[in-house]
């Protein structure tokens, strides 16, 4: 079902503020039932697996900010893996609505008066696996339907202080590195948003 949304009015001085706050953004990488998080930094060796994750942080406009994650296969064996971006609104008094968008293929996060559009990207592939869970659920188990499997719990739509998660799927050849986008956009109207998530698109070269 195409999102129908409408926002209250804002002002210049929520728009500065929003804008510059934004959804906080926490990278994780899943291989072979287990989840690595990069929580506290943007490097991470993960010796046991034979893998090195850096993650980098830039922004193509002002209100769009994008991060990309390079794993690399340091083993010797062509490795699966799932690329995970967690993103919530950093400010517990904040009333939110998330929700999965299928039609636009998509996460909106409604912090009146504006509209956060999350996406992401890797290896040809869009979003594997969208859903949406409370904050406590976060640093968990219970945000997995299956964890040795990789698969989500599934809620398409919840208000409050919730969380949206997204997997990608990757494939990583020996002595190759695999990345994998996820990018934020924040617009005052839902065509807005659209048309800068169109932007990242064509930024990053896959339409």
């Amino acid at each position: 079902m195409e999102a129908n949304i409408t926002l209250n009015t804002i002002t210049s001085t929520e728009r500065e503020n929003n804008v510059y706050s934004g959804l906080m953004a926490t990278p994780g990488i899943w291989i072979g039932g287990k989840i690595y998080w990069l929580r506290d930094s943007r490097e991470k060796l993960i010796s046991e697996e034979n893998i090195s994750v850096i993650v980098k942080e830039r922004s193509i406009h002002s209100k769009t900010k994008i991060h990309e994650m390079f794993i690399k296969n340091h083993g010797d064996e062509i490795r699966d893996i799932k690329v995970l971006f967690v993103h919530h609104y950093p400010e517990i008094s904040k009333e939110v609505l998330t929700f999965v968008a299928p039609v636009e293929k998509a996460i909106f996060h409604i912090m009146n008066p504006l509209l956060y559009l999350v996406n992401g990207y890797c290896q040809g592939k869009t979003m594997d696996q969208a859903t949406v869970q409370p904050m406590w659920k976060v640093n968990t188990e219970n945000i997995w339907q299956s964890l040795g499997r990789g698969v989500l719990q599934y809620q398409p739509m919840a208000k409050g202080m919730m969380a949206s998660i997204f997997s990608l799927d990757g494939t990583i050849a020996v002595n190759e590195t695999c990345k994998a986008s996820s990018w934020t956009v924040v617009g005052e109207s839902k065509k807005e948003a659209l048309q800068l998530n169109q932007a990242i698109k064509k930024a990053l070269l896959f339409i």
